[in-house]
């Protein structure tokens, strides 16, 4: 089974919690609730499990996260024209067979987390999908040498990060599944508008790092590009999110929809527009909706 499936999961409710609540940002810690140390590690599992399940290979021999290498290049050329003036992609130049090796964890060096998250870490403001969304990240912990996790084999927690991404919360993750392996794992839950003890849907996900600032997550059916830009200009740090949906057939990755853009600010008052568009090559979609200024 090569995708797993947005699961909806209800782990038994919080505490009372205002609006925003506070995530922990090592929910393993002696004094963190147990509700989120369930769903971090139950999280945490099933990202790991979908990890697991993008390195089986298919009848052609490949696996899917080397098909989804394949359609990140794609993407990324097909991109080109409609993110001009925008936020490109070029630097996430990592081809199928590298895309590969990172999700299985192969690396000379230990993931630094501090390098692939810490630039993340404060309030960002932006718009997703035409809805304003407040996102607020914590700083980086090190569990260094590393915390077992109970229950998915030899799994140890590494470095985490917790983030209330605007409908939800999740961490970001460094681990390592054997000795001699690191990877990037993530989990997010998203909860019922106003109701942040009620969660709704949970989204596993997979990261890769492609270069200083550039991080790639994988869900189910999507691909998101992640990439910290520091301005110095008024504006300070922006960062992008560009990506695509996607889905498997005839052992390709084909795209669904429009593709997208969201950039994030550090000022609330500044909250660029959503951007949709369509991908060069891909499945037909939309026209771009292009939003005023340049995001370089």
């Amino acid at each position: 089974m090569f995708s797993m499936p947005l699961l909806i999961v209800l782990i038994g409710p919080l505490q009372e919690a205002p609006p925003h609540p506070t995530i922990p940002a090592n929910p393993l810690a002696a004094d963190a609730a147990d509700a989120y140390r369930m769903r971090f590690v139950r999280g945490v599992a099933e990202a790991e499990a979908f990890r697991s399940g993008l390195l089986e290979q298919d009848l052609g021999g490949r696996s899917q996260a080397y098909r989804i290498g394949e359609a990140i290049e794609r993407f990324r050329a097909g991109a080109e024209g409609p993110l001009s003036g925008r936020p490109g992609l070029r630097a996430f130049e990592i081809g199928p067979e590298a895309f590969e090796a990172r999700i299985r964890g192969e690396r000379t060096d230990p993931i630094d987390a501090e390098r692939v998250f810490g630039a993340f870490a404060g309030r960002w403001y932006g718009v997703w999908d035409q809805i304003q969304v407040d996102h607020d990240w914590s700083a980086v912990e090190s569990l260094d040498p590393g915390v077992p996790l109970p229950g998915v084999g030899d799994l140890r927690v590494r470095s985490v990060q917790s983030a209330w991404i605007g409908d939800g919360f999740g961490w970001n993750v460094i681990a390592s599944p054997r000795i001699d392996r690191t990877v990037i794992l993530g989990t997010v839950y998203h909860v019922e508008p106003g109701r942040p003890d009620r969660v709704r849907l949970h989204r596993p996900h997979v990261g890769v790092e492609a270069g200083a600032g550039l991080l790639i997550w994988v869900t189910g059916s999507e691909v998101f590009l992640e990439e910290i830009f520091t301005a110095a200009s008024a504006e300070g740090s922006r960062y992008a999110i560009t990506g695509f949906r996607y889905e498997l057939g005839n052992g390709e990755i084909e795209f669904k929809g429009p593709a997208f853009q969201a950039v994030y600010t550090r000022d609330s008052d500044n909250r660029p527009a959503w951007y949709s568009f369509s991908i060069q090559g891909g499945e037909s979609s939309p026209p771009g909706r292009r939003s005023d200024g340049d995001f370089r």
